[in-house]
């Protein structure tokens, strides 16, 4: 993609010095992983956010701040079980559907559970038990969410296993 093709790297030039470092350098990398505008990097959670390649705390808050001044960064513990549910939904989908984790999420139980090899169980364990932890401190569109990018990320995962280190 061209840079001149993307407002998002306008944008990007056009901050003042002092908050042009780490915002710029986001939105530059957000380009580049086919962000096109501020719209929708606001209505992707923190986390999609932080599963892009170079997107880390300081480049998120940087972000955050353009739209919301008042934002604040999220807890450790909610860092940390949204990294957890990450890791989990990305073993579970050896095994099971993306409809299947969803459907966990409300509490349901997938059919053939009972009867299905150990390890599968087991990443339906590890989901459920990351997913409930996870509900302490996310919404559970956030929940659905993660799964979903874990999804995607298994789709991109070039079998390096990095893409589920980025949260």
């Amino acid at each position: 993609m061209d840079d001149n093709e993307n407002l998002l790297y306008e944008l990007a030039m056009a901050l003042p010095y002092e908050e042009r470092h780490l915002a710029a350098m986001a939105l530059r990398c957000l380009a580049r992983h086919g962000y096109t505008s501020l719209t929708e990097i606001e209505l992707a959670t923190d986390w999609e956010l932080l599963t892009v390649n170079g997107i880390g705390l300081g480049r998120l808050a940087a972000l955050r701040r353009l739209i919301q001044p008042d934002w604040q960064l999220p807890s450790r513990q909610a860092r940390r079980t949204a990294r957890c549910l990450l890791s989990a939904a990305q073993l579970a989908l050896h095994f099971w559907s993306v409809d299947d984790l969803e459907a966990a999420l409300t509490g349901a139980v997938p059919p053939g559970t009972e009867n299905a090899p150990l390890e599968t169980r087991l990443s339906m364990a590890a989901f459920t038990g990351a997913a409930r932890e996870a509900s302490h401190h996310h919404e559970p569109d956030a929940l659905r969410r993660i799964v979903q990018r874990a999804s995607l990320l298994a789709d991109s995962d070039d079998g390096s296993g990095r893409a589920c280190e980025r949260i």
